[in-house]
């Protein structure tokens, strides 16, 4: 992908949202390959189910230049993720965060939420960024209890380590962070972003 991150996000507007990624993300082939039918057909969902089942897509097939990492949140914490990542680029560091994906904001704005290709869809999204982010940041705050996703992406990264520095909370608050989180840096302070990875 050209320029200077590999999640541009800016570079893809006003582009067709299936077109996003480059050639070079893992998990480009199969993500053309999904959208041979229209998304709202039958055909498209079992067509995208079956070929998810029998892709290969695998974090191991990544390996980024630099390093990329993915800001894991609830949606209440969209603004202590934009604060995180503002600081890790002005670093050169790049990320992925679910609020400036277009495809993703494009999804939000479907009547039916609860629609299965709508959901695997967002799950697609979220997993092409995961397999092509080098590291994550989770968010904790006292909104994080009960996320789905958290602890996913947290544990995702780390692809079977279960000590690794590539997975790291950043703990707002004074909240007590779960026995997971202390299988990698838990960062109290946004100032330690100088320092991460």
């Amino acid at each position: 992908m050209a320029g200077r991150y590999r999640f541009n996000w800016h570079e893809v507007q006003g582009r067709d949202w299936r077109e996003r990624y480059a050639d070079e993300i893992v998990g480009y082939k199969l993500w053309m390959q999904i959208f041979e039918y229209p998304i709202e057909s039958k055909e498209w969902f079992d067509a995208a189910l079956e070929r998810l089942q029998n892709g290969r897509f695998s974090a191991i097939d990544a390996t980024p230049s630099k390093p990329c990492v993915f800001i894991s949140h609830r949606q209440a914490d969209y603004q202590e993720a934009i604060d995180a990542a503002d600081i890790l680029i002005r670093r050169g560091i790049d990320v992925w965060l679910d609020v400036e994906d277009p495809t993703l904001r494009r999804l939000s704005k479907r009547p039916n939420q609860r629609d299965p290709a709508t959901r695997v869809l967002t799950a697609l999204v979220i997993e092409m960024a995961l397999i092509n982010s080098s590291h994550v940041l989770a968010v904790l705050t006292r909104n994080t209890r009960g996320s789905m996703w958290v602890p996913y992406e947290y544990g995702r990264i780390k692809q079977g380590r279960a000590i690794d520095r590539k997975a790291a909370m950043l703990r707002i608050g004074r909240i007590v962070p779960p026995e997971y989180a202390l299988l990698g840096p838990v960062l109290n302070s946004k100032s330690l972003l100088k320092f991460w990875p």
